[in-house]
């Protein structure tokens, strides 16, 4: 009996492919492109985005005043961590308690 070991051919890769590959990666970090600016934006302290502009490079990130508005909330109003998605207002680029 012999045990002829049939070897697989590879396909050789198409420009159509290569084209394919390089639509699909594009597309895909276009579509994330502003996911990941807003979460950039939203550790880029406010005082610094409000001199320099939202395209800048920040000096510094942080969820400090994330945790400041959290804790503000938290304190001022009685929420809890659950609460506070369905109660926050966002108005002329301005975060806002909806009690305030």
């Amino acid at each position: 009996m012999s045990t002829a070991v049939v070897a697989k051919q590879r396909t050789p890769v198409r420009p159509a492919r290569i084209l394919l590959h390089t639509f699909l990666i594009v597309t895909a970090l276009a579509w994330l492109a502003p996911l990941l600016w807003a979460v950039f934006a939203a550790l880029r302290p406010y005082s610094e985005t409000s001199n320099r502009g939202y395209v800048s490079w920040p000096h510094k990130l942080s969820f400090e005043e994330r945790a400041a508005f959290i804790e503000h909330l938290s304190v001022k109003h009685g929420l809890t961590d659950r609460e506070i998605p369905s109660m926050v207002l966002v108005e002329h680029n301005q975060v806002r308690y909806v009690g305030d």
